[in-house]
């Protein structure tokens, strides 16, 4: 009983551990995210409203520039809450997991190879981009919540890696998944760092300053649990990250 009782209480130490850490990383993360596209946004504009007969075209035209990617910026981060938020409502709710569950992507290299030509596009690294989607098969996911998995997938690839080195996309079918590969030679992740993968938890920002919330990965891997996928993160720092994304191939026959 008593060895119980310690672990137990060891058990409840490290919870409350992990919570505290999810308080301090949203209390220093959120305010900033939120911030800096806005002040972008409002100073921005303010520019254009108190000069606009100062500004050359060529100065209108990179003022707006900044605001249009701020407030990308800002929307995709409302987005990604928007989604954590929905998935983590879903969880609690058996009926709506059932009803997910009837979904199919009936051509789901379309996705992949949508999102990962508009992401290299977005960072101007078409040449980097190294594709062999041959393989494909209907997935038990809605294109929705799939779109939404590669996008942050793709985009952490191009994100957490240098200009110049290759991001390599690719599907096969192994028994009931069909697994997605996406290999880059970024900065990676300590074993320790993919163990804590956690909403609103940004590994080494004082290092690195970060675009973002945290909640890519945490993203993708709540999406895949609802639907009975998987993801499996092989990673080393300085290294790079190989994130296979498995998806259950769907029961339905298509014509």
């Amino acid at each position: 009983i008593r060895t119980r009782l310690a672990r137990r209480q060891a058990h409840e130490k490290a919870i409350e551990g992990r919570i505290q850490q999810l308080r301090e990383s949203i209390t220093t993360s959120l305010p900033h995210e939120l911030r800096t596209p806005l002040n972008a946004i409002m100073g921005f504009s303010d520019m254009l409203m108190l000069q606009s007969d100062q500004l050359t075209s060529e100065q209108v035209m990179e003022y707006a520039q900044h605001i249009s990617s701020a407030t990308q910026r800002l929307y995709r981060l409302v987005e990604n809450y928007l989604s954590y938020v929905r998935a983590q409502l879903l969880k609690t709710n058996t009926q709506e997991i059932n009803s997910l569950q009837y979904n199919t992507s009936i051509y789901p290299v379309s996705l992949v190879e949508f999102q990962a030509h508009h992401k290299a596009q977005i960072y101007k690294r078409e040449a980097d981009l190294h594709m062999d989607v041959t393989v494909n098969t209907a997935v038990q996911m809605s294109e929705n919540d799939l779109n939404k998995i590669l996008e942050e997938a793709i985009d952490n690839a191009f994100k957490f890696s240098q200009k110049g080195t290759p991001i390599t996309i690719s599907t096969l079918v192994d028994g009931d998944y069909f697994i997605i590969t996406i290999q880059d030679k970024g900065r990676g992740m300590s074993a320790e760092q993919v163990a804590s993968i956690g909403a609103y938890l940004q590994f080494d920002r004082w290092i690195q300053e970060q675009q973002g919330n945290g909640l890519g990965l945490v993203i993708i891997r709540e999406f895949l649990a609802l639907y009975n996928g998987k993801l499996e993160i092989e990673s080393n720092l300085s290294q790079g990250t190989n994130l296979r994304i498995k998806l259950l191939v769907s029961k339905e026959n298509f014509i």
